[in-house]
């Protein structure tokens, strides 16, 4: 995998602030504007003494969390991606090219998000960029204006699809919100559950969950009866823990992040909670049984926008433990890596169609008819510039000692 910027010590490709100031390129200050233009300064200086991409290589970008509360999500999806890239120089490439990844952490901090995708859309050896991490930090990206007009594709963010849709330039892979809302809904009204509880992360995720659990109920029997957040910088979940068990709610719905899940899951069940708690996907099963251990998490419910990595006899789920196999990968296989393998795999195919192996190809490629897409089970379609390309959506659940079943 080659990573923009050159690793710290902690594995963060961004220089950090005690390093920059010890350098004497910032001081000890909040992230103002100023210190914002100093940061991306220095990082410019860092790359272009790290190993880079031959002109012929093809290049896609990945801005994500690889440290901080999202950092496993934000690591599965780079090393899901870096996977696939992987196998397929392994077979010579792309037309002879070798696919080639240029991953940034921005610590889910919707600034960083924004300049280093101005970054890479200076760079105009990056083709597109992949999975971009996180509802808030994309709404900064589209709210920027920084892709708008320009052919550098956003594909296959994992956001809610309402703060995409102003952008022209994006495109999904994975399911909306709302369709993972009328799953969850839909298994709810087979268990006669109608009185419902929200938690949610208090910024755009949490809104956008809150809406599409709010549109999917429209006209149905469940009724939405109490609500608590918590702090995205945090995911201190103790006040929504107080929230539900003091509520009559008969199923609670999470809108959050795995680590702040496992904390809910293991605080509400110490205290003696009994709702059955739905999670949307933005939350990995796997993380949270290892982050809630034994029956922490049991009966934790996750709708999936990605084939359950334990359905071996699925196409995709196969080819991603062969490619690990012939690579010597250590990848863990779970649903985040998965779907960075995923995203990965539909780009190369969108890339194997364009005219020509470049940023507008990539962009042509997407705007002309085209048939569907078949990645091994998981199918996506971006006929005639349609942008919401995924529809696939299952229900994990947490059984005993942690194992995910479907």
């Amino acid at each position: 995998m080659h990573l923009l910027g050159t690793l710290n010590s902690s594995g963060n490709p961004w220089p950090s602030r005690a390093s920059l100031w010890r350098a004497g390129i910032c001081g000890r200050r909040p992230l103002t504007p100023s210190l914002l233009a100093c940061w991306a300064l220095s990082f410019l200086l860092l790359v272009s003494a790290s190993p880079r991409a031959t002109a012929a290589d093809l290049v896609f970008g990945h801005i994500g969390a690889h440290t901080g509360v999202q950092a496993n999500t934000g690591k599965g999806l780079r090393d899901g991606i870096a996977l696939y890239f992987e196998s397929v120089n392994a077979a010579g490439g792309v037309k002879g090219s070798k696919l080639v990844l240029e991953a940034v952490d921005d610590r889910y901090e919707p600034a960083r998000t924004v300049a280093a995708a101005k970054q890479m859309l200076a760079d105009k050896k990056v083709i597109a960029l992949l999975a971009t991490l996180g509802t808030e930090n994309n709404d900064a990206l589209v709210k920027s204006g920084a892709l708008k007009g320009n052919s550098l594709i956003n594909f296959g963010p994992r956001a809610a699809s309402s703060v995409l849709e102003p952008s022209q330039e994006t495109f999904r892979v994975r399911a909306s919100y709302g369709s993972e809302m009328r799953k969850i809904l839909s298994h709810l009204s087979v268990m006669g559950a109608t009185q419902l509880g929200l938690v949610a992360q208090a910024d755009g995720l949490g809104r956008e969950g809150e809406d599409a659990l709010t549109k999917a109920m429209a006209g149905g029997a469940a009724k939405l009866v109490a609500k608590a957040s918590y702090d995205r910088a945090t995911s201190d979940v103790t006040g929504a823990v107080t929230a539900m068990r003091g509520a009559n709610v008969q199923a609670i719905v999470f809108v959050g992040i795995s680590k702040a899940c496992a904390d809910f899951m293991k605080l509400y069940n110490k205290a003696g909670g009994s709702a059955p708690v739905y999670a949307i996907s933005v939350v990995d099963p796997n993380v949270v049984a290892k982050l809630a251990p034994g029956d922490a998490a049991r009966g934790l419910i996750v709708a999936q926008t990605m084939p359950s990595p334990a359905k071996r006899a699925t196409p995709l789920i196969r080819e991603m433990r062969e490619a690990i196999t012939a690579t010597g990968s250590a990848v863990d296989v779970n649903y985040t890596t998965v779907e960075g393998f995923a995203v990965a795999k539909a780009a190369v195919e969108v890339l194997r169609r364009s005219s020509a192996l470049t940023r507008e190809g990539f962009r042509n490629a997407l705007a002309k008819p085209s048939p569907e897409i078949d990645l091994g089970g998981l199918f996506v379609n971006f006929s005639n510039g349609k942008r919401d390309g995924g529809e696939y959506v299952e229900l994990s659940v947490i059984g005993l000692d942690g194992a995910i079943r479907n």
